[in-house]
């Protein structure tokens, strides 16, 4: 896995009573994944492989296919591999006036928005890509919108005591979007994206 981030604060004084302000993120995240435990597939199912078979098979000089269970050391070779790229942004807006000494009102618009793909190649040699290939890919969008205005009143009253009230509202809505498609029928492991599927 590989990651990079960045990030910008910014903020401004219009005048003695107005500011605004701006928080701005964004990072990108490489997870190179593997099959999950209950696939043999899986690199931890290789101590199921009773240790008197060898890792490379002497009649091929290949690794070796004719393991008690599935040798996966097979899906590190022919270009198989498993992809998830990430992209996500949280940002904000904010605004604020100072109305009178004691009352300011401020408002905030954010946005948290991800974009994830995978992206699938399992070549033919192997348990879950024979007999001739498979390939997956999905995207899947999410993006939450959230906004806040409140007012804020501070007074200080007398010597030990502070009155402090605030009044607003608060609004959140999302939505996510989900599409995928799979591919089988690849004419060699040197073409490994979709568009070179048969079906």
């Amino acid at each position: 896995m590989n990651r990079a981030n960045g990030r910008l604060n910014i903020d401004h004084s219009i005048n003695a009573k107005i500011r605004v302000g701006a928080n701005i993120s964004l990072s990108k995240t490489n997870n190179f994944r593997l099959p999950d435990d209950n696939a043999f597939s899986n690199p931890l199912q290789l101590v199921a492989i009773p240790p008197f078979q060898p890792k490379i098979d002497p009649l091929t000089g290949k690794l070796n296919t004719r393991t008690l269970y599935y040798n996966n050391l097979l899906n590190l070779e022919n270009n198989s591999n498993t992809l998830n790229t990430l992209y996500r942004s949280i940002s904000s807006l904010y605004g604020t006036i100072d109305i009178l000494p004691s009352l300011n009102f401020r408002s905030e618009v954010g946005i948290d928005y991800v974009n994830s793909q995978d992206d699938q190649y399992l070549s033919k040699e192997t348990q879950d890509g024979a007999p001739d290939g498979f390939g997956f890919n999905a995207q899947t969008t999410i993006v939450n919108y959230n906004t806040n205005n409140y007012f804020t009143f501070k007074k200080h009253m007398g010597e030990y005591h502070d009155l402090e009230a605030i009044a607003g509202m608060s609004y959140q809505s999302g939505k996510t979007n989900v599409t995928s498609v799979e591919g089988r029928g690849f004419p060699s492991n040197q073409f490994v994206k979709l568009t070179s599927s048969a079906k």
